[in-house]
């Protein structure tokens, strides 16, 4: 449709031809099976269940956690902590909790939502009101409407409403830059050049939202049916994890031949100066940045087919194939919708009876425009 804002992801999807390489996740078991979020900084990550929290030193092989009560009720539906060590908790009641000097206590009742964290500051929100905390200082603000998730760098913050999109060099002098249409935003994140929200766009699409701070052009990028949970930038890439049909998604989106299929949807992605962290309720996947291999639990062996078109053209996927094999063509949620037998050599396959998307052949992402 002219009209659909939508650009389906596979356009943007440029994959090297026998680039099979994905960087390193070492997997975890999480040290519970109802982990509900995760923070870290530069030193630690906390896992968050319902009644408590898990920490664990960073670097550390293995992991060794601890286990901290948090009091409250409910699922912990956002979890921080500083670079002080200071550790907040958000309740589903709105109350936010903070442990200070080894004492919890609530820190502000009635909060709908949490920003990430930079060192000792982050914002948070009730409602139509902005809250900034930095080395615990806290400044308010009335805002506009509600908030749906707030991002912020070292010079700008940017404020997602319900259908528009706000920003500014602090919380008193927000301007409306772009309205937001047809996307639901659940989490975002800055780096110093560029922004980038996730969550759902219409229809139930699993989608996000990346460009430069100073241009705020809605561009935005969908994949199947699902929703992206959580961002966080490493440097100047954005982590991005959720949920594909029944199933976790990871990636980067830099680089959408680093797409990951897991077990269990993806609830929270955090960053540091040395890893980058992702988790499901019973697994942790921890990523050093300067390691590139597989993930040998979650992604198959190497194909032993090449790609000769991707995108696909006139619905004719051309592909090679190292020896006589049979082959199958899945959605992105694990769906079979194709069985391949395929001759050595050069193969022509029509696929024009799939509609456009995203699809997976023996570990290789086809791209149908």
């Amino acid at each position: 449709m002219k009209k659909n804002l939508f650009l389906i992801i596979a356009l943007m999807l440029l994959i090297s031809v026998g680039n099979n390489t994905l960087a390193q996740w070492a997997e975890y078991q999480a040290p519970a099976n109802n982990i509900s979020c995760m923070a870290m900084n530069e030193g630690k990550i906390l896992l968050f269940a319902e009644n408590c929290y898990y920490v664990a030193g960073l670097p550390a092989k293995p992991l060794i956690w601890s286990q901290m009560p948090v009091p409250g009720n409910g699922p912990i539906t956002a979890g921080l902590i500083m670079s002080d060590d200071k550790v907040f908790a958000l309740r589903p009641n709105g109350d936010l909790w903070i442990l200070e000097n080894t004492v919890w206590s609530v820190f502000f009742p009635n909060i709908s939502g949490v920003s990430g964290v930079k060192e000792n500051e982050f914002f948070f929100y009730s409602g139509n009101i902005i809250f900034h905390y930095a080395n615990g200082e806290v400044e308010q603000a009335p805002f506009f409407e509600n908030i749906k998730s707030i991002a912020f760098n070292n010079s700008n913050i940017m404020v997602f409403g319900e259908d528009k999109i706000y920003s500014g060099p602090d919380i008193h002098s927000l301007q409306l830059v772009q309205s937001l249409n047809n996307f639901v935003p659940i989490e975002a994140a800055m780096s110093e050049e560029e922004y980038v929200f996730v969550g759902a766009a219409t229809g139930g699409l699993a989608a996000w939202h990346q460009a430069q701070i100073e241009q705020c052009a809605l561009f935005t990028h969908v994949l199947t049916r699902g929703t992206l949970n959580s961002v966080a930038f490493s440097a100047d890439t954005a982590f991005v994890g959720g949920v594909i049909g029944n199933k976790g998604v990871l990636f980067n989106t830099l680089d959408m031949s680093s797409l990951l299929i897991l077990p269990k949807p993806i609830l929270s992605v955090r960053a540091n100066e040395a890893y980058v962290a992702a988790v499901s309720s019973d697994k942790l996947y921890l990523k050093e940045k300067t390691v590139e291999t597989s993930l040998s639990s979650a992604t198959s062996a190497i194909s032993q087919l090449t790609l000769i078109t991707n995108p696909v053209q006139n619905g004719i996927l051309r592909i090679n194939a190292s020896r006589e094999m049979s082959a199958i063509i899945s959605d992105l949620s694990g769906r079979q919708m194709k069985s391949l037998l395929l001759k050595k050599g050069l193969n022509e396959i029509n696929v024009s009876g799939l509609v456009a998307g995203v699809y997976l052949c023996e570990g290789l992402k086809i791209v149908i425009p």
